[in-house]
């Protein structure tokens, strides 16, 4: 959790697999810094996977149901 004073943590692996859980959140989740997390890490997915220039990797995530016509 990036809330400091929540005291719920987790573990990953080098490749960020899920390996240990400690606590509960102690707060409601935040869900727009959620959204943005996630789409960050789209983004850096497909740029590590995919020649496509991040301009158009970032345009096709935000409007998947164009994605087939990148």
């Amino acid at each position: 959790c990036v809330v400091n004073s929540c005291s719920a943590k987790i573990h990953t692996d080098v490749n960020g697999h899920l390996v240990k859980i400690n606590d509960e959140h102690s707060h409601p989740s935040e869900k727009e810094t959620i959204e943005v997390r996630e789409f960050r890490e789209k983004v850096k997915q497909r740029a590590v996977n995919e020649t496509t220039p991040m301009l158009v990797l970032t345009y096709a995530i935000k409007h998947p149901s164009l994605k087939s016509e990148f």
